[in-house]
């Protein structure tokens, strides 16, 4: 059977605690403590927790609001173990880490690097390009110099000798695979190498996320009209503890939700509404885009006798806490340097519903011009123009302006003048070498091979598996989603991939050896 890559892996442990009881059971010391006393210990003992937990509360709901002297929750720090980013001391809010990996994406740059060191406390960048790249950060990178440590990588720093080999070990014959290995095999060095120099640097919290996601902390968006601040990511993060003694529990990897944005248009008001004067909210992805996720499943019945559910969920990003982890377990060949789950101490159930999480990802697209800019994609422009019509297709179901209020206090913070000097250019497309600002995409599915409704054997993300498929959605230049039998699905996967095949052929004695 196919991976359930969009389904929920079901097997989480869960945990029992057995108490037993003995009917011969010995006197226990205690009782001949008198009744009073234990009365006073235990009035004691709920007078200190509601004291703990009002402190406690009071600091999540009012982070902006500090105790005078050393607080009971500093006193309960110091025996536990915190992030090193963290001055438990002077109160300070920790400092975020992020590697990022760019490619012909200025134009989102330019916001992600505003919007992250205001609501995140973004303070140390490494940062590298793909070696396709046709346009470089360095310009706009030097304009944050003074307010960000950042550190421009090429491959030398972290590309191993056996680069090419590691590439070869996870190729397959299959058109274009070899290139799109290239690239992850890379992803995966620059990720683990890194954490590493952030580890060596005594960082904190580090993400692992790109320029066309942002990071907010989850909310109810029904009452975010209401709001008149974005939460500060530093201020739940600095409000974090873990017990003395309890730090092997908790996974220094939290797992971030993602939540897609389509690029369904909104009113000009809306558009407009809380950002500061002298900018134009058309050119943040952040004010633009307002519609995301998905109302209610759709359900499809297929030639397969039961009805499947279109499931749009996409993998989980990561926040690490290097303050937990060890440079030896960087090290460990364990390790797969995947963005969604890049250490083996991390969660591998990268598609979990995890609704209690802290953070969430909203994740933008752009317009189809900044979408099909980098034409370049090691997927190949026909898949990008097949994902940006099915999450158009798919999400964009409720509406969320929690994010809205963070241009506006940027501004305030730094002033008119220089926002305006860190924020030139943004959402603006630069030309492209021998080719302007605009790639040339033809988007027609009027010669498709196959249609909606179609049996066929797929060649499952192109790993030389055959799975036995049906059609359910057609794209331009001859992409297609389809459903397999136990109602996973492969989204966006290409004619080459497929053979077509009917109910008669099915017990032929070639599918065997073709289709698992």
């Amino acid at each position: 059977m196919p991976p359930f890559a969009q389904s929920t892996p079901h097997g989480v442990g869960q945990y029992k605690r057995i108490y037993k009881r003995s009917m011969l059971a010995k006197p226990k010391p205690w009782r001949a403590i008198p009744l009073m006393t234990l009365s006073y210990l235990f009035l004691f003992g709920l007078l200190s927790i509601s004291v703990l937990n009002f402190v406690h509360i009071h600091r999540c709901l009012h982070p902006e609001k500090s105790f005078s002297g050393p607080s009971i929750m500093r006193g309960l720090a110091s025996r536990s173990r915190r992030p090193p980013s963290i001055d438990s001391v002077k109160g300070k809010p920790p400092e975020i880490s992020a590697c990022l990996i760019v490619m012909d994406d200025n134009h989102f740059l330019i916001e992600w690097l505003a919007y992250h060191y205001h609501t995140a406390n973004l303070r140390h960048l490494i940062i590298t390009s793909d070696p396709h790249s046709r346009t470089s950060p360095s310009k706009i990178l030097d304009r944050w110099k003074d307010r960000i440590n950042i550190q421009e990588w090429n491959e030398t720093n972290f590309l191993p000798s056996n680069f090419d080999e590691q590439v070869e070990n996870k190729s397959f014959d299959e058109k274009n695979n070899k290139v799109l290995q290239n690239h992850r095999v890379r992803q995966a060095n620059f990720n683990l190498e890194c954490l590493k120099e952030f580890k060596r640097q005594k960082s904190g919290w580090t993400l692992l996320i790109d320029t066309d996601e942002y990071l907010i902390p989850r909310e109810d968006p029904s009452k975010n009209l209401t709001k008149a601040v974005t939460p500060i990511v530093a201020d739940i993060l600095g409000a974090l503890h873990i017990p003395a003694g309890f730090n092997k529990i908790y996974s220094p990897c939290i797992p971030i939700n993602r939540e897609q944005f389509s690029t369904r248009k909104s009113s000009d008001e809306k558009v407009q509404a809380r950002v500061a004067p002298g900018f134009d909210g058309m050119d943040f992805q952040t004010m633009r885009w307002r519609n995301y996720g998905t109302s209610e499943m759709v359900w499809i019945d297929t030639k397969f006798d039961k009805a499947c559910g279109i499931a749009r969920d996409i993998p989980n990003k990561i926040m690490i806490d290097l303050g937990q982890v060890t440079l030896e377990e960087l090290y460990s060949d364990k390790n797969t340097g995947n963005p969604h789950s890049p250490l083996d101490i991390c969660d591998k159930n990268v598609f979990s519903k995890l609704k209690q999480t802290p953070f969430v990802l909203h994740h933008y697209m752009g317009t189809p011009e900044q979408w099909f800019y980098r034409s370049n994609d090691k997927r190949g422009v026909g898949f990008r123009g097949a994902k940006y019509d099915d999450m158009n297709e798919r999400f964009g179901m409720k509406e969320s302006d929690a994010i809205r209020p963070w241009l506006t206090d940027f501004v305030a913070l730094i002033g008119n003048d220089e926002a305006s000097r860190l924020l030139e250019g943004v959402g603006k497309l630069e030309p492209l070498p021998g080719s302007g600002s605009k790639a040339n995409i033809k988007r027609d599915n009027s010669n498709n091979t196959y249609e909606v409704g179609d049996l066929v054997a797929v060649n499952f993300a192109g790993e030389g598996k055959w799975y036995e498929g049906e059609i359910y959605s057609s794209y331009s230049n001859n992409f297609y989603s389809v459903f397999f039998e136990d109602c996973s699905q492969e989204i966006a996967t290409f004619a080459d991939r497929m053979l077509p095949i009917n109910k008669s052929v099915l017990a032929a004695s070639f599918l065997p050896d073709r289709i698992e």
